[in-house]
C-alpha cells in the first residue's frame, strides 16, 4: 500500500464518491489522516488503491490492518451503539481484481 500513513496528502488513493480530504492532525497520535465526508453507502462510496500485482505470487499471504476513528460533523467522537443495534457500521473490505 502506497502512502498508507497519509503523512502529507492523499496521493495514490482513489476517491469513489467518498469525498476524501487530507487533514494534518486528525490521525492517530495527532498525525495526518484521510478523511471521508460523504459516506452514506458502503458499496457506492469508498476509497481504494491500485496495487502492483507483480508483488503477488502463488501461495503468498498478506496481513492488512487499518485504524480508523468515527468522528461526527462537529468533531466529537461517535458512539458505536448504532452498529450494535443493526445500524450502518464502518467496515473494511480488501478486494483484489486480477486482470491481464
Amino acid at each position: 500500500v502506497k502512502n498508507g500513513g497519509f503523512d502529507t496528502d492523499v496521493n495514490m488513493w482513489l476517491d469513489v464518491e467518498a469525498g476524501i480530504t487530507w487533514v494534518a492532525d486528525e490521525g492517530f497520535s495527532g498525525g495526518g489522516a484521510l478523511k471521508t465526508v460523504n459516506r452514506t453507502h458502503a458499496m457506492a462510496h469508498y476509497i481504494g488503491q491500485y496495487i502492483d500485482k507483480s508483488c503477488f505470487a502463488d501461495g503468498m499471504q498478506f496481513n492488512v490492518e487499518l485504524d480508523y476513528r468515527l468522528i461526527s460533523d462537529d468533531g466529537s467522537g461517535m458512539n458505536s451503539v448504532a452498529c450494535e443495534e443493526g445500524g450502518l457500521c464502518p467496515m473494511g473490505v480488501f478486494v483484489y481484481f486480477f486482470r491481464d
